[in-house]
């Protein structure tokens, strides 16, 4: 918070830095508190600790976040506030305040917010979710470190290790928005956004105020690499082992955005929304906003990109599964649908032997059931998110797509599939709908399944 505080300062922003400073103030009382209360008393953490750690820090870190939104200038509700700073945190990148009446460092602190979500939001998977069986076998995880080093310790190390691929590729995102033109407080706010698959730009016409075509190409290529894997990136440009391209899910994100930028182009194309060269940008820029969560749109905000289902379906499945993208993640999806065939196939050939293999990784039985219980949950509460919502008079269609695109952190990807009746769902939406918005947030980046492990008797006995 010292750095928007510093920031606003030098703008000659004084209320606003004074709320910056007054937050950093408490929440460095609150920290110090809590470590001094703590001192001394390290035991090694159990599984149930470290999921009420994660879910802890999920839902407690925006709190403090929002303490500069209720301050002045804005003045924020506190519902309100919290809202914008989880919409940050998780990096789904939807705000309920007009964008036009934002000062630049809030603009600033929202898009710092979302880049500190994408680092936070990786260090879960590795740490956390990755030990519950949801992301495949550990060996693939090595990058946690030594499996003997305490939970703390494993995310000292896990943090180092992955800071400079996440950190380099925003500072060469950033350069070479510069370098074609983008102002360089966007093209910061920009990289920040993309790298952790955010979506926020800070203006109100949305990448068409910039109207250029080399910082779109820019934004695609670093929106790939924030919905591939982490680990990929790390083995590449740390250890440098060229075994990283075995990691077969990168390849395939990369593949589903191909596939799915040719069918949007064709759709474009045949629905007389451009020339030929137009739809094919338009196609293939969209397409990878949605598969990688991050819900840019190349047009102004309002306009509808995409069909309907297209979006739904694209932005439930997300991208890499050790990446800041959101969604159920292609691999788990790729295993159900491997698993379903395989099951279907003992059908026909009870003694036959086929491989538990997907997107080039092995899997259990164990892995498989954990998966299938995310996937029937996430179905679960995207049903029950939608109902809540259109019980409190959100339109049915308008609902569905928030539900869905909440949970996967791609809030942008709700004006994409509505238009204008997105935008104007969020500058209205009332404090029961903000509080069911930041609920369906924090479970989408704490990846569900992992809230079992609260209500799990067992974990509590034992």
């Amino acid at each position: 918070m010292l750095v928007p505080a510093a920031y606003a300062f030098a703008l000659g922003a004084f209320d606003a830095s004074l709320s910056f400073g007054v937050a950093a103030l408490i929440t460095a009382f609150v920290g110090v508190t809590l470590f001094m209360a703590t001192r001394g008393r390290i035991r090694p953490v159990s599984r149930i600790q470290t999921v009420t750690f994660a879910l802890v820090v999920w839902s407690v870190l925006p709190i403090f976040a929002a303490i500069p939104f209720m301050a002045a200038p804005l003045h924020l509700t506190f519902i309100s506030a919290v809202f914008e700073a989880v919409s940050a945190f998780t990096t789904t990148g939807i705000t309920s305040y007009p964008l036009e009446k934002y000062p630049m460092p809030y603009l600033f602190w929202f898009a710092l917010l979302q880049w500190l979500g994408g680092i936070l939001s990786l260090l879960t998977v590795f740490t956390i979710v990755a030990p519950s069986g949801l992301c495949g076998p550990l060996t693939q995880v090595a990058i946690r470190g030594n499996d003997n080093d305490d939970f703390f310790q494993t995310l000292k190390s896990t943090l180092i290790a992955l800071l400079p691929a996440y950190g380099l590729f925003t500072l060469i995102c950033l350069i070479l928005l510069w370098a074609v033109g983008i102002p360089f407080f966007d093209s910061l706010a920009l990289a920040f956004s993309t790298l952790s698959t955010g979506g926020f730009v800070p203006h109100v016409e949305g990448l068409s105020y910039y109207r250029n075509s080399s910082a779109e190409v820019i934004l695609m290529i670093f929106m790939i690499v924030g919905a591939t894997s982490a680990l990929t990136h790390h083995n590449l440009l740390v250890t440098r082992r060229f075994h990283a391209f075995e990691n077969r899910e990168s390849g395939h994100v990369v593949g589903a955005c191909l596939t799915v930028g040719a069918l949007l182009s064709l759709w474009l194309f045949f629905t007389g929304q451009g020339d030929f060269p137009a739809v094919i940008r338009q196609g293939f820029f969209t397409a990878i906003s949605l598969v990688t969560t991050t819900g840019y749109q190349a047009t102004p905000p309002g306009e509808i990109v995409a069909p309907y289902g297209v979006i739904v379906a694209v932005v439930f499945v997300g991208g890499a599964t050790f990446s800041t993208a959101g969604g159920m993640k292609l691999y788990r999806l790729a295993l159900i649908t491997k698993q379903s065939f395989r099951e279907l196939s003992r059908i026909l050939y009870p003694n036959g032997i086929s491989s538990m293999r997907a997107v080039g990784r092995e899997y259990d039985i164990q892995t498989m059931k954990s998966i299938w219980a995310m996937f029937v949950i996430y179905l679960f509460l995207v049903a029950i998110i939608a109902l809540v919502l259109g019980f409190l008079g959100v339109d049915f269609q308008l609902a569905f797509l928030s539900s869905v695109a909440m949970l996967s952190n791609a809030g942008p990807a709700v004006t994409a599939g509505v238009g204008e009746e997105g935008v104007l769902f969020f500058l209205t939406a009332g404090s029961a709908i903000k509080t069911i918005l930041i609920m369906a947030m924090i479970l989408g980046r704490v990846e569900i399944l992992i809230l079992l492990t609260l209500g799990n008797f067992t974990y509590w006995r034992s």
